[in-house]
Parts: C-alpha cells; sequence; structure tokens
C-alpha cells in the first residue's frame, strides 16, 4: 500500500507542472472575426453576473464579466465598451474640475451599447475528497448567459453553460492559492468563460442586425454639396430658439448658437442674433412659438430680410447625479417656415443630454447636444428640400391682414381686391367667428394696400385701427 501511494504522489509531481505551465483557454481566445471593420460591430457591454448562490464569492460576479469582457475583446466580433465605473467618472470630474487643463475626457462623449450581456450564476459548488490521504477538488459552476437589447430590456437570446472539473490536491505545495478558492473552480470557471464565448460568437444573425449607431450630428451635406447654397445664392436664415432651464432663461442659447454654427458650415448666410435681439422675449414671438403659428414667425423672418426662419424653444433639467457628477437632459423643438409664403420647410425635436460638476454648464451641455442633433437635422431638410421661394432678397414678404366684424360677402370683396392688388403674388383667406384673415405674398410695403381698404376703394367700408410693417388690423363699418 505505500508503495501504491509513493506511486501515485510521484505521479502528481509530474504532473504538476504540465498542468501549471498550461495557459487558460479564455486568455487565448481566437479573433474569429479577424479584419471585421470596427464600423460593422455591434457595441457591447458585459455587466457583472448576479449571484444567487451564497456559497459563491462576493467578487464572482465582477470575476466573470472581466474575464468574458476580454474575451470578447479579442474575438473582434464585437466593440466592446468598458463597464462604468467610478475611476472613470473621476477621471471626467477632474478634467472638469478647473484643476486640469482641460485636455482630459470630456463628459458626454462616451458611446452606448446596444447590446448588453449578462448572466446569472445559479450553481456554484465546491467539494474536496481524502483518497488515501490524497485530496481531490471538484469543482461545479453553472450560469445562466444573456444577450439583452440596451434600448428595450427585451432578451433576444439566452443559454446555459455549465461545467465540472475534478483536480488533485497537493496540501504541502502552495498550488490552491487562486482568485475562485482551488485550480479545479478556477479551470471550470475557464472552461465555462470559454464555451460562454463561443456561443455568444455563434449568434451571428443576431448579431448582424445590430450595427452600431451613430448619433446624428454629423449632416449629409456641406457647402460644397448643398444645392441649396451654390452658385453664390445661398438663402438668408434667420435662428431664434429661447431657452429654459428649469425656471431659468438661459442667456446666450447654447442649442441655437450649435444650429447656426451648422448651417454656417454647410454654406447657409444666417443672421447674427444680436440684429434681433429684442424680440427673442417679445410677446409676438412668445404667441408664434406657442400657437406654432408659420405665418407669424414667418412675419417676424420677413421683417429681417430672411428668407427661412427657424422658430422654437429649447428646455434643460437636472436629471441628478451620476457618481458625483450633475446630470441635464434637453430637449430642442423647431421648425423652418419659409418667409415668403409661410411654407413649412422642415420640422421636428431632438433631445440629448449633457454632464459637468455644474449644473447650468451640464444643462448647457445638453442644450448644445440636442442642438447638435437638430443643425444637422435642418439642413438634411433644406438642402433637400423643394421649391424653396427666397423673400428677403426679392423684396417679397408674407403679411397678415384682420379685419373684425366682416360678413362671409364683404370678406369675399376684400379678397378680390386683394388678388388685383399690384404687387400681389397670393393671398390665402379664412373666415370664421365674424373675422376675416389673409396671409397676402406681396412686394412693396403694406401701408399703401392699408391706406386703400381705409379708403374703401375694395367696394366695402374698412376701418384700419392698426397697421406695421407686416401686418394689417382692422374692422367693417
Amino acid at each position: 500500500m505505500r508503495t501504491l501511494i509513493i506511486g501515485f504522489v510521484a505521479f502528481l509531481f509530474c504532473s504538476l507542472p504540465a498542468a501549471m505551465a498550461q495557459k487558460k483557454t479564455v486568455e487565448n481566445a481566437s479573433a474569429t472575426c479577424k479584419g471585421l471593420p470596427r464600423e460593422q460591430r455591434p457595441r457591447i457591454t458585459v455587466s457583472s453576473f448576479d449571484v444567487t448562490k451564497t456559497r459563491a464569492q462576493g467578487v464572482l460576479g465582477n470575476e466573470l464579466a472581466s474575464m468574458l469582457t476580454n474575451a470578447l475583446n479579442q474575438t473582434e466580433c464585437f466593440n466592446v465598451l468598458e463597464s462604468l465605473s467610478k475611476t472613470n467618472m473621476d477621471e471626467i470630474r477632474f478634467n472638469q474640475s478647473g484643476a486640469s487643463d482641460g485636455s482630459g475626457p470630456q463628459a458626454g462623449k462616451m458611446k452606448g451599447a446596444q447590446l448588453l450581456i449578462g448572466g446569472e450564476v445559479t450553481d456554484y459548488v465546491e467539494e474536496t475528497q481524502d483518497i488515501l490521504g490524497v485530496h481531490n477538488n471538484k469543482a461545479y459552476i453553472k450560469f445562466i448567459l444573456k444577450i439583452v437589447d440596451a434600448e428595450s430590456r427585451e432578451v433576444l437570446w439566452s443559454e446555459t453553460v455549465s461545467k465540472k472539473v475534478t483536480k488533485p490536491q497537493v496540501r504541502f505545495i502552495n498550488t490552491e492559492v487562486t482568485k475562485f478558492g482551488s485550480n479545479a473552480m478556477e479551470n471550470a470557471v475557464d472552461k465555462a468563460i470559454s464555451d460562454a464565448v463561443g456561443l455568444l460568437v455563434g449568434q451571428k444573425e443576431l448579431i448582424s442586425s445590430y450595427k452600431p449607431k451613430e448619433v446624428d450630428t454629423a449632416p449629409k451635406y456641406n457647402r460644397s454639396t448643398c444645392p441649396l447654397t451654390q452658385g453664390g445664392n445661398a438663402p438668408t436664415v434667420m435662428v431664434i430658439i429661447p431657452e429654459v432651464h428649469i425656471a431659468r432663461r438661459v442667456p446666450d442659447p447654447a442649442g441655437e448658437t450649435e444650429i447656426i454654427k451648422t448651417l454656417i458650415e454647410a454654406g447657409f448666410k444666417v443672421l447674427d442674433p444680436s440684429v434681433y435681439k429684442a424680440i427673442r422675449d417679445s410677446e409676438e414671438l412668445g404667441k408664434a412659438v406657442k400657437n406654432q403659428d408659420a405665418a407669424a414667425a414667418s412675419r417676424i423672418g420677413s421683417r429681417f430680410g430672411a428668407d427661412i426662419i427657424i422658430f422654437g424653444e429649447a428646455f434643460s433639467e437636472s436629471t441628478g447625479l451620476q457618481k458625483g457628477m450633475q446630470t441635464c437632459r434637453a430637449r430642442v423643438e423647431a421648425r423652418a417656415v419659409g418667409t415668403a409664403n409661410a411654407q413649412i420647410l422642415a420640422a421636428d425635436g431632438k433631445h440629448a443630454g449633457g454632464m459637468d460638476n455644474a449644473e447650468l454648464v451640464a444643462g448647457k451641455t445638453a442644450l448644445r447636444n440636442a442642438g447638435a442633433r437638430m443643425g444637422a437635422y435642418f439642413v438634411n431638410a433644406l438642402c433637400e428640400a423643394q421649391g424653396i421661394k427666397k423673400g428677403g432678397s426679392n423684396g417679397e414678404q408674407v403679411s397678415e391682414i384682420v379685419l373684425n366684424n366682416a360678413t362671409f360677402t364683404a370678406a369675399g370683396k376684400v379678397e378680390t381686391f386683394l388678388k388685383g392688388w399690384k404687387g400681389v403674388k397670393s393671398v390665402k383667406r379664412n373666415f370664421a367667428n365674424s373675422t376675416a384673415r389673409y396671409e397676402v405674398l406681396h412686394s412693396g410695403e403694406l401701408d399703401p394696400i392699408a391706406t386703400a381698404l381705409d379708403q374703401g376703394r375694395a367696394g366695402v367700408q374698412v376701418e384700419i385701427t392698426g397697421a406695421d410693417d407686416s401686418k394689417v388690423e382692422g374692422r367693417l363699418k
């Protein structure tokens, strides 16, 4: 018996160096998708595994996630994103604290994952058996592997992975100092992760349907490719989008500035906001924005010589703290209107986030990011639009005439008169509640038309009660 034991121990001594020298499979994951361009790889992140077995070590979930992250990155099938950690946020916070030169990482630049890879450990068992004084470690690990759509939280795929390993242990040689308790469990974990990688890479059809999404901050057109800005005949654009952070008006609107910047880069002529600074907080603009009144906005744009006016509103609001940093969300809603005929050329709303040490700066960052998306949208929409009429450059403008106390017959007579006026290109009439409204596209000044109506030259008696460069108000006697 003694001879048998000695021989068995000698066998173990001979076997140990080979076992210890063997590198773990997971550290040599093959580049299954070698050469696949990054723009064709879906973005993924591996979350810490949930551990439901009390016998498992507290760090097991993080260790499994770290090993799987490393192995998946080596396959070159994915754009693997590091999971958020306090260290990442600390570096961004330091860069924005004022203590650095600002050359470090900027908030709001992190990529978002399209797929989440995670798992749940359902079995984790380690046992030791003594046979003739020799210890055998038995290890068993089992977990559920999942692929989850990051946006919808839908579980797209799941599979159970399990491994059993039995390995001899020699007590008087320190070979069991491992992060998993024993060499047997470390080997079982390694093989299970290797299997997990193979299963994930095998989901080629699912993975290929999740191409990387890029935030739409870069327009498809520039000053060389936009048809609307070629030949030195670019339209003049007026952009006016007041901004609010919670309940405070934001000076020097960030979203508006970003839209202006994008338009200029695409070759559009853009009015300096200082020219129309006084109207930003006016009741006239407020009503146009609130009522989404394209005609009212076009009159404002015409008054300043713009061919297109982009108007709307923007707001930002705090969303609390993220790893000690202030975070905000912002939304910009706006529409582009041709001032020559009040035609709505484009309309949309975009939202984005922002982060900084200071809340107001985080709010402005969010507004700027949302404005960049809106700027790209407007450049693309305007460059692709057909039949945009220029107003400010050829002297045409849209004006409004409002006559109260009108009858249907009288309203018709005024419409006929306006259509026959020299310089009037078109007239749109709306009649309701004894009020006749006319949108008039015309060249020349509006005052002569108002004077002619006041003199009764339309065939009805009209009393003009108010007039400016783009609007006439009156009532029928």
